[in-house]
């Protein structure tokens, strides 16, 4: 019996190593009866967690096949429901994926003492966006619950995709069309803004700077795109009354998403709206936030109707 059970641990020097320290006491060496019963014991755990995770690994081989099965016939049979099919899933995802980089955000603001005020642009579009599409998806995600109530998620998806579902759940033809519907809808107030900052221009007493405004509104009304120095120009008009940032209505403070349109315009003019916007914004003063506003207007106005793409 001991011999027996020496040659079965002696196949893993885990069972070799607890087996030397489990054996020594104070008053010597445990009979041999004793350790090889402790061995077995070990080995009869060490093994049946190897088939339990043996077990785990063939159910889940199991599924992607079935379920690679399933898309594959839907893909065959029913391509435009596969495309929705598709697209639900790979929502789920992106929105799992969302819900993670939200969590990591908030323990950093948690553990690091992080006012929302402080974070990156990037983290604070983060937290703005998803709370906004969570609002938006959780009806969605109630309905989808009951059996079989996804075939209802589907037809929604199918006759109302722009104002039930947020952008995850768009294939990639519908971003590109709702992106373009969304921004046209921004691009509207480009308008507004101009005619406001031309009317606002009669207010401002020294006669170069109001003439210099002056010019910057006719250029952009009249089609052009302008240069950076030409806004830098005017920017002691927007540090305070009457162009400042304290000064201004809800509707000019919407500005920070009317920016370009990338989906229109080909490489080379995205290059240069951003060499101009570079040189606009590292330029300025917190003070100056205001012109800054109005700069994604000015430069913006005219950079939405050109489709090449070279």
């Amino acid at each position: 019996m001991a011999l027996s059970c020496s040659r079965l641990c002696s196949q893993l020097s885990l069972i070799r190593l607890w087996g030397l320290r489990t054996n020594r006491t104070t008053h010597g060496v445990f009979p041999p009866s004793v350790s090889c019963q402790a061995g077995l014991s070990l080995c009869k755990l060490y093994s049946s967690s190897k088939v339990k995770q043996g077990i785990g690994r063939h159910v889940a081989n199991k599924l992607q096949k079935a379920n690679a099965k399933y898309e594959s016939f839907l893909q065959r049979r029913f391509p435009r429901f596969f495309q929705l099919y598709h697209t639900f899933m790979e929502g789920f995802k992106l929105l799992f994926r969302d819900a993670n980089e939200v969590r990591r955000i908030k323990v950093q603001m948690y553990t690091d003492g992080v006012q929302r005020r402080d974070l990156p642009y990037r983290d604070l579009e983060k937290l703005r966006q998803f709370r906004r599409n969570m609002i938006k998806a959780i009806p969605l995600v109630l309905i989808s619950i009951p059996p079989f109530a996804n075939y209802l998620v589907f037809v929604l998806m199918y006759f109302f995709p722009r104002q039930l579902l947020i952008p995850h759940f768009w294939n990639p033809k519908q971003q590109l069309q709702f992106r373009g519907v969304y921004h046209s809808l921004r691009a509207q107030h480009h308008r507004p803004v101009l005619e406001g900052l031309q009317r606002t221009s009669h207010q401002v007493k020294d006669g170069q700077l109001q003439g210099r405004l002056k010019d910057l509104c006719a250029k952009v009304q009249n089609g052009a795109n302008p240069k950076a120095s030409e806004i830098l120009a005017v920017r002691g008009l927007f540090s305070g009354p009457p162009l400042g940032i304290r000064r201004m209505s809800v509707e000019h403070m919407a500005c920070y998403v009317r920016g370009l349109n990338a989906d229109t315009v080909g490489i080379s003019q995205c290059r240069e709206w951003l060499s101009q916007w570079l040189q606009v914004s590292s330029s300025l003063k917190d003070s100056e936030v205001s012109l800054l506003l109005h700069s994604i207007v000015l430069l913006s106005a005219n950079s939405a109707h050109s489709p090449s793409r070279h």
